[in-house]
């Protein structure tokens, strides 16, 4: 039983982590777009739009799953179900 929990937890942890270099990535995108001197101003601001429509709910995502570990981590110790 707690060897699901802790399964669980980890695929989590795991695609929280996934989410947030998402979010990342689409950040670093931002910056590589207003860096293109090729791009208008038109496309740069719709380039930014879309970069931060997937940024923000990825980096959003990605924190709150990895709150979620660290909780599941604290509740576990607590009720003795680790080291």
């Amino acid at each position: 039983m707690a060897y699901q929990s802790i399964g669980s937890a980890l695929t989590g942890t795991l695609g929280a982590i996934s989410s947030f270099a998402m979010g990342l990535n689409s950040l670093k995108s931002i910056y590589d777009t207003l860096n293109n001197t090729e791009l208008s101003t038109f496309e740069k601001t719709t380039q930014i739009m879309i970069s931060l429509g997937m940024a923000i709910p990825s980096l959003m995502s990605g924190l709150k799953g990895v709150g979620n570990a660290f909780h599941f981590v604290f509740s576990a110790q607590k009720k003795g179900l680790t080291g």
